[in-house]
């Protein structure tokens, strides 16, 4: 019967891990005060994250309520004043009817919320509105300062920075700085996918063509008449290219004459007469279509 050789059994290690864990609990037992210690850090962290919470809240409703507010006086047209009612107080603050006094006090609401919420999600918003409230109130200096402003703190806003490029393009124009303008509509072009960019070209091409630059107004027009082919400032487009390059006419076919008899000579009629494709002396132009947004 063969000899079988046991091997000593291997006494088994207790993990470095589970040994810390048991004195750490044999300290905690120790000290049962820091039990209650660690609950109460934790209640006071969740009561910060609570308040900071609710007064990031409270910041966000106040100027959400200013932007609605300006908004309201920018965008919505004059109420009709109405008789004041007998045996009814009169409002606290009665809705300004004059729509000159109504920017003003627009873009003082945006300038508040700018000054007391710049840190606010409603904030770029305030400061791209308030820039187009300037414009409408002709203060043009200080439309272009909000414009230029926002473009700095915000450059990824591609649809708000291809509209205050136009805008800018307008303002210049306005200057007569024509070569300023220029630069800023042909941004304004430029951008990718942007919602202006129908009209952006369209004020590019006839500056271009204001500038004697018809090859390139020519090139613009064609492009914006084909891309937008639909819409109000590619159908102006197109009504500018016709007028630049006007299209050839398609010659009518000269009908043949009927037979008169055997050996006669057929006499033309008023029908086979070619019909001239050139409008009357005196004819008015075609109108330029609708004004720019």
């Amino acid at each position: 019967m063969p000899y079988k050789i046991r091997l000593p059994k291997q006494k088994e290690e207790t993990p470095a891990l589970v040994v810390q864990s048991e004195g750490w609990i044999e300290q905690i037992r120790a000290h049962p005060q820091w039990i209650w210690g660690g609950a109460g850090a934790l209640v006071l962290v969740g009561l910060i994250l609570a308040f900071a919470w609710y007064s990031n809240y409270q910041t966000e409703e106040r100027a959400w309520a200013l932007e609605a507010e300006a908004s309201h006086l920018f965008h919505d047209p004059p109420p009709l004043p109405k008789p004041k009612e007998e045996g009814k107080p009169a409002p606290e603050k009665p809705e300004i009817t004059d729509k000159t006094e109504r920017l003003k006090e627009s873009v003082r609401l945006y300038e508040t919320l700018l000054q007391k919420y710049p840190g606010s999600s409603s904030a770029p918003l305030a400061l791209y509105t308030s820039g187009h409230v300037y414009y409408a109130l002709k203060e043009y200096e200080k439309a272009e300062k909000q414009y230029q402003t926002f473009l700095e703190r915000y450059p990824n806003e591609k649809d708000w920075a291809a509209v205050i490029h136009l805008k800018l393009g307008f303002l210049r124009q306005i200057k007569g700085d024509n070569a300023a303008a220029l630069a800023a509509l042909r941004k304004a072009y430029e951008l990718p996918k942007t919602k202006v960019a129908d009209q952006a070209g369209l004020e590019l091409g006839r500056l271009l063509e204001q500038m004697e630059n018809k090859p390139e107004a020519i090139a613009i027009f064609k492009k914006v008449s084909t891309e937008f082919e639909k819409s109000p400032w590619g159908m102006d487009a197109k009504r500018r290219l016709d007028l630049l390059v006007p299209p050839t006419p398609t010659p009518e076919p000269t009908p043949t004459p009927a037979s008169a008899g055997a050996g006669a000579t057929a006499t033309p009629t008023a029908s086979s007469t070619p019909v001239s494709m050139a409008p009357p002396a005196g004819a008015a132009a075609p109108s330029p279509g609708p004004a720019p947004r």
